[in-house]
């Protein structure tokens, strides 16, 4: 089960190299530079650059120019993967093995029931108590699903994340967005995505279709919206740029927006993917 499941550069270990060398600029200067730095990636990862996904996970690895966040970087080497065609495992090539946080990668593809040996939560305990806490209050279930059985971890999860513990806010993202939601369920989803913008484009996944015909045309612009909040931090997939294209293909017919080849072309250099 996938619980969570950087253009041309060529950073290897940190999203500012480009700074080694230098003269060291003061710290306000410094910050400045890794912001537009990032920024730039950011652009250039829109513009369908493969290797700016790369290098934006290594930002979010470090801190460098964005807020330090190893789900973002999950995210950001997960589409460099979708664009390029290598193996997500290969995540081990940008993080070291004495992080933490790589105990929590190597269990994504796992069932939560088989995620949490005791030995290695005691472990990870020791020097991420909040991400141990929101593994431990699920390690028993089956399915993410199933918090709704559960009130007891949907709230030990949302005291493991106000600890600090990014894998509870995506544990609660995950829950919210399987299940219909209510105007307060609604709003905990949007400030989880606020901070991991990729979860913006898997809020209502299965109403695509269904979203289609003129009757839901303003829950498909509320979709199109939502691709693009995730867009607007380069965190729109390949498949996800596909399904933006023909959303607003339908807006067009619609008469909702004009047709846009400049930004359709943009979205196919998203969706291209390219091959070793």
């Amino acid at each position: 089960m996938l619980l969570f499941c950087a253009g041309a550069l060529a950073l290897s270990t940190s999203c500012n190299d480009d700074f080694t060398g230098m003269n060291t600029p003061s710290a306000t200067m410094q910050t400045r530079a890794e912001e537009q730095r990032a920024e730039s990636l950011i652009q250039q990862a829109r513009a369908g650059d493969s290797e700016a996904y790369k290098a934006l996970a290594l930002c979010y690895r470090d801190g460098d120019g964005v807020k330090k966040s190893w789900c973002n970087m999950m995210f950001s080497y997960l589409i460099y993967c979708e664009k390029t065609g290598k193996d997500f495992k290969n995540i081990e090539e940008i993080v070291s093995e004495g992080d933490p946080y790589l105990y929590i990668i190597r269990t994504i593809d796992k069932p939560i029931s088989r995620i949490a040996a005791k030995e290695k939560i005691a472990e990870l305990a020791q020097v991420e108590p909040a991400e141990a806490k929101a593994i431990e209050a699920v390690k028993d279930l089956k399915k993410i699903e199933d918090v709704i059985y559960r009130p007891d971890i949907h709230k030990a999860l949302r005291q493991a994340e106000a600890e600090g513990s990014e894998t509870a806010a995506m544990l609660l993202a995950f829950y919210l967005i399987s299940k219909e939601r209510s105007e307060e369920e609604k709003a905990e989803l949007i400030r989880i995505a606020d901070k991991y913008p990729y979860l913006y484009q898997l809020f209502d996944r299965e109403y695509i279709d269904d979203c289609m015909d003129d009757s839901n045309i303003d829950k498909l612009q509320e979709m199109v919206d939502n691709y693009y909040r995730a867009d607007a931090h380069a965190m729109l997939t390949p498949a996800h740029a596909g399904k933006l294209c023909v959303m607003r293909k339908r807006l067009e017919e619609a008469g909702i927006i004009a047709p846009d080849e400049v930004e359709t072309a943009r979205l196919w250099s998203i969706m291209e993917r390219k091959r070793d």
